[in-house]
């Protein structure tokens, strides 16, 4: 988990926005996946990102907090 944390600061902070789908394109199995969501989970735990989803299945939009 702690490897994708660093993942996912390294794309928002080479973006202001990243999609969630985008982010687990390179994902080859479920738990990878699962994993990658985790380490949003993290982020948005500690005040780093937060999320945003249009409606219910759509892809979640992960912005960093500055």
């Amino acid at each position: 988990i702690q490897e994708k944390i660093r993942d996912l600061r390294a794309a928002l902070g080479r973006a202001t926005s990243v999609s969630f789908h985008s982010f687990v394109r390179g994902a080859g199995t479920r738990i990878e996946i699962i994993v990658c969501f985790l380490a949003l989970l993290e982020l948005v735990k500690q005040r780093a990102a937060t999320v945003a989803q249009k409606k219910r299945f759509d892809d979640i939009l992960v912005k960093a907090i500055i």
